[in-house]
């Protein structure tokens, strides 16, 4: 039999073995731990975004919230979500089938949100009703909520039905479209730049007023400076904005369909009125329907860009500035009988 100090010898000896076998032991206790804190920060946190739109008069409702990912994310899914409030000027009311947000467990600067369709809104005022069906839809948010990196997202087979703004947009189509808000790398200014593009798109209203049956597709790239800040109200935000001199360079803007191209590059910003005011100087090519539509006589224009040396060949298009001045679009040196309503 051994001694008392011979066991005690031996059990020194091992000390470092027994130390890491507990370690071990340990290690998923402390992990479930640092999983369960984490989890429960980001459902505080959340809660604490809800009942600031509260104060603000947004009502955002999660009937069944679950909180599950372990153990390497957390994640919060809600069924049958809830909104009411102000949104776009409107009230509105909306639901959304479900979401599924994920954070990495050792982040906090990523969240990826996965919507699930069908999402339905409605305005009091009764000039919105639209229901909305996707085959996938995705948001990712990089950053913290006092330093937004960037916001990103994507979806494919966007299919709408209903009215909005007194239009019929039943029968709208898109087969898929991508977008980004995200700070300009190259510049330490609150510059963002802003990208947007959908393909394989159909809009009946705006496929009639074009001529075309054609599937539209669009691509859109800017810098906005400074960035859009937050506010109670979508219109309190744009206020002030516009205060700080915002700025919106469009670098490149396109919609294309069958024979109808059209490009655009200049800048636009909000005047006292409110409303959108700027230039861009556009191509337009296939358009001859859509600019008698607004009144514009295209053979005039055609003719006055050859007299003046602009467009050698008027076969190729119209090289023309489109202005936003005074409450009204201008093409060229022609005014058009479109109004530009103040934006809020």
């Amino acid at each position: 039999m051994n001694s008392p100090s011979t066991l005690r010898q031996r059990l020194r000896a091992h000390s470092w073995l027994i130390i890491l076998v507990g370690m071990v032991a340990m290690a998923p206790i402390g992990w479930s731990g640092f999983w369960y804190v984490k989890s429960r920060a980001a459902a505080a946190a959340l809660a604490a975004w809800m009942e600031k739109e509260a104060q603000a008069g947004r009502q955002w409702s999660c009937p069944s919230q679950k909180i599950t990912g372990f153990p390497y994310t957390v994640v919060i899914s809600c069924e049958n979500a809830q909104f009411q409030g102000e949104a776009f000027g409107k009230q509105l009311t909306g639901t959304l089938h479900g979401l599924r947000a994920t954070s990495p467990l050792l982040r906090n600067d990523n969240l990826l949100v996965k919507l699930e369709p069908p999402f339905a809104a409605t305005s009091s005022s009764g000039d919105l009703d639209i229901n909305a069906q996707w085959s996938e839809l995705l948001v990712e948010i990089e950053g913290t909520p006092g330093a937004l990196g960037q916001i990103a997202f994507m979806g494919s087979q966007l299919r709408l039905q209903g009215t909005a703004a007194g239009s019929v947009v039943s029968g709208t189509a898109i087969g898929d479209i991508l977008g980004s808000i995200a700070r300009s790398p190259a510049r330490r200014d609150q510059a963002f730049d802003v990208t947007f593009s959908f393909h394989q798109g159909l809009f009946p209203a705006l496929n009639s007023f074009l001529g075309t049956d054609s599937p539209i597709a669009t691509q859109f790239e800017a810098t906005i400076e400074p960035f859009v800040p937050s506010g109670p109200t979508l219109a309190e935000a744009l206020e002030k904005w516009r205060a700080a001199s915002g700025r919106l360079d469009v670098t490149f803007a396109s919609l294309t369909g069958g024979p109808v191209a059209f490009d655009a590059r200049g800048g636009l910003g909000i005047d006292g009125e409110h409303r959108v005011e700027g230039k861009l100087d556009a191509h337009f090519a296939g358009l001859a329907k859509a600019l008698r539509r607004l009144d514009v006589d295209p053979d005039l224009l055609s003719a006055g860009q050859i007299i003046s040396g602009l467009l050698g060949d008027s076969s190729e298009g119209l090289k023309l500035p489109v202005t936003f001045a005074d409450g009204f679009l201008r093409i060229g040196p022609v005014r058009t009988g479109i109004a530009i309503p103040p934006l809020y």
